[in-house]
């Protein structure tokens, strides 16, 4: 019996498809189930645009840079994805006097006055936003239920100020060679990283564990009257 043999070229031929196909699979693969690419989040790539004033609810318009929302505590209006800077003696982003809810985020600003203002402001967030060489990198002055989260503040003259402000929160924030970091009127509130709620909270446990710490050192060390050892020489 006689064995057909497999001449070299077809041999070659058959490996060479083969090694195709399974490329080609691979490659299918590959695409078919690798995640999206997402588009750049830097600073640099943000749209430039001029100031933002806000001075009343109303003003939460396209023209001002709101992209979205409606105001509440489910869909606050959204301010974002902004570069503004070189804006020389005027505030770039200024918002007084509103309550709506609103968040301004990933928002870029640098100007020789304040980067961030908000002047008697209620349920205002300011997150991952950055300042810097500015005289003022975020400043709120008499507000109440606002938060400035995880953004950095980087050669500034101030980085925060806070002036008579109530229930924040202020944590999680970046400060970079700034002359000074914090500034807080002291005669209404310390600095806080975090809820002043929670400060509060903090500070009253530590009152009721330092006066249950004397009660129970009193009692320890309290001899009631006629039980005192004997007397030296008795």
């Amino acid at each position: 019996m006689v064995r057909k043999s497999v001449l070299p070229g077809a041999l070659m031929s058959s490996r060479l498809s083969s090694g195709i196909a399974i490329a080609f699979v691979l490659t299918i693969s590959l695409v078919s189930f690798s995640p999206a690419v997402s588009a750049s989040t830097e600073w640099y790539d943000w749209p430039e645009r001029r100031q933002i004033n806000i001075g009343s609810d109303n003003a939460f318009t396209a023209e001002n840079g709101v992209s979205g929302g409606t105001g509440t505590h489910d869909d606050p209006y959204i301010i974002e994805n902004w570069r503004i800077w070189n804006e020389t003696g005027v505030n770039c982003i200024s918002i007084t006097n509103t309550q709506a809810y609103f968040i301004v985020r990933n928002v870029y600003v640098k100007t020789s006055s304040t980067g961030i203002y908000l002047h008697n402001v209620v349920h205002g967030s300011i997150v991952d936003c950055i300042a810097t060489d500015s005289s003022i990198g975020i400043s709120l002055a008499y507000c109440s239920k606002c938060s400035i989260v995880n953004c950095t503040l980087s050669r500034d003259i101030y980085g925060i100020t806070l002036t008579e402000c109530k229930d924040l929160t202020v944590k999680d924030n970046g400060f970079h060679d700034n002359l000074i970091d914090k500034h807080v009127n002291k005669e209404t509130h310390p600095w806080i990283e975090g809820s002043l709620g929670s400060m509060v909270c903090a500070s009253i446990l530590i009152v009721l564990i330092a006066v249950l710490c004397l009660i129970a050192w009193g009692r320890l060390t309290y001899k009631p009257p006629g039980k005192e050892g004997p007397k030296p020489g008795t």
